[in-house]
């Protein structure tokens, strides 16, 4: 599948709510973990079978627990050496853990799913046992299905040839669950090879179910390398063998509607993932500004509200979501602006339109006040794929002067890679930042051309006109 076509598919069902990642071994063996193979080696040995000829992996860790009189206490300990906790997660891990996902479903054993998102400051419920299922966790952002156990069970797990033959029995919640989502979300699977034998029953039953008409979904696989790329005929023509074998593969697995990104390496995945989060953001606008109550009914307090409330109807016109700390003047405008432009619309969702995150009036205790405002700034840039910057004052001691969080806001986007669209006929913070970047080359505006930034630090002879100005340049930075 073209990867474009896929940035632009998952990233909709992203925006949407209805999309899933199912996560294999192969993102965990980024970690340093070892493959099932490498899982069962010191097996193998006490076994005393060659692992290299044995295809059924499943059924020689049922060997080794025969041969231990079907007592599972070993090969528990074996897993849970072989899984020890890690405080750093692989890349492809931190961008899906920013990512707006619900459901998470993995076949892995370790915790490094659970990591990520308690490094991104997001709480996961971790689904392991069928009771579990029907208690959900309203304060977490997302739930994890780990269907075939966890490390911190090991004697528990789903790894030999009678837990598979049973799991219909034992875990067969699971399965359904699986199976709902696969028909009315589009799942993204990563580092996984496809011989896990309920993954395999689980397109069976797709296919049994929607013969016609597969729902869509997606899968990040290597193809094998080129035979231009090997030495020797032998080995030109074992290669061309397995890339002819990897397209009927390809071809055959959209049957089930699993439309295939093909990569050469696995290190591509980090990159194709960052594309998608930044093809999310893209759909949302943060507004960052602020403008002290005492100047609202001054010229210039009039012309920053006319101007966030212009900028919140140009977002909800362009059907992008708009991001706001909820500021009293600022965004309370802006947010005014988008809720005037949705309730014309016959069906209104604000949940699309609106991401609100206001600043709390009293901080957790035990927390560095200033390392949670930067956190939280963070938090509202990442979900956002443009930064617009209005006005930018606060009162101190009596005297107005530039609002430091609105600058800290600004900095943090463009650190981030998120286009800045300051405008500086708003004074305060946005003109000091219309100033700065004033000084930079087009393509270091983000494409801006000099003439094009320069008008939005002129005072608008007409409001209606410099909004259409920043309604031009914002379709521009967004790529709409």
């Amino acid at each position: 599948m073209d990867r474009k076509k896929f940035i632009k598919e998952y990233s909709e069902a992203l925006k949407r709510g209805t999309a899933s990642v199912f996560l294999g071994a192969g993102v965990s063996m980024d970690a340093k973990y070892p493959s099932w193979k490498a899982l069962l080696k010191d097996i193998a040995e006490e076994l005393d079978i060659d692992l290299d000829v044995e295809h059924d992996l499943a059924g020689v860790a049922q060997w080794y627990i025969n041969h231990n009189k079907n007592v599972r206490t070993k090969i528990g300990k074996v897993i849970k050496s072989a899984f020890p906790p890690k405080t750093e997660v692989p890349k492809s891990l931190q961008v899906l853990s920013r990512l707006p996902l619900k459901h998470v479903w993995t076949t892995n054993y370790d915790r490094l799913i659970e990591t990520a998102w308690e490094l991104s400051g997001k709480r996961i419920d971790v689904k392991t046992r069928v009771d579990e299922l029907a208690v959900p966790d309203p304060t977490a952002s997302a739930t994890l299905y780990k269907m075939h156990g966890s490390v911190d069970d090991p004697a528990n797990v789903v790894i030999s040839k009678e837990d598979y033959e049973l799991y219909r029995r034992e875990k067969g919640a699971f399965f359904h669950l699986l199976t709902g989502h696969s028909l009315g979300m589009s799942l993204l699977f990563i580092g996984f090879s496809f011989t896990d034998a309920n993954v395999a029953h689980l397109f069976g039953l797709l296919r049994e179910i929607v013969r016609d008409v597969p729902p869509d979904h997606y899968a990040i696989v290597r193809r094998p390398r080129s035979p231009d790329s090997i030495t020797g005929a032998a080995g030109k023509e074992k290669a061309r063998r397995e890339l002819s074998r990897h397209r009927h593969w390809v071809s055959d697995l959209e049957r089930y509607g699993l439309h295939c990104v093909e990569v050469d390496d696995f290190a591509e995945i980090p990159a194709i993932l960052q594309e998608l989060e930044m093809a999310v953001a893209n759909g949302s606008v943060f507004v960052s500004g602020s403008y002290p109550t005492q100047m609202r009914e001054t010229a210039e307090g009039k012309l920053v509200r006319e101007v966030a409330e212009g900028v919140g109807r140009i977002v909800a016109e362009q059907a992008a979501r708009l991001v706001s700390g909820y500021g009293l003047e600022v965004g309370s405008a802006a947010i005014a602006g988008v809720m005037g432009q949705a309730y014309k619309s016959k069906y209104v969702h604000l949940d699309s339109s609106l991401l609100l995150r206001p600043f709390p009036q009293a901080l957790p205790k035990g927390v560095n006040p200033e390392d949670f405002k930067t956190r939280y700034r963070e938090d509202m840039v990442g979900q956002s794929g443009v930064c617009v910057v209005i006005g930018g004052l606060v009162k101190k001691r009596g005297a107005y002067e530039t609002a430091p969080g609105v600058v800290q806001e600004a900095r943090i986007a463009r650190e981030a890679g998120r286009p800045v669209l300051p405008l500086g006929a708003t004074g305060g913070a946005a003109r000091e930042i219309w100033h700065e970047m004033l000084k930079l080359e087009p393509s270091e505006r983000y494409g801006i051309s000099k003439r094009d930034f320069l008008a939005l630090g002129e005072t608008p002879a007409s409001i209606s006109a410099y909004l259409a100005h920043v309604d031009r340049i914002l379709k521009m930075l967004r790529k709409v």
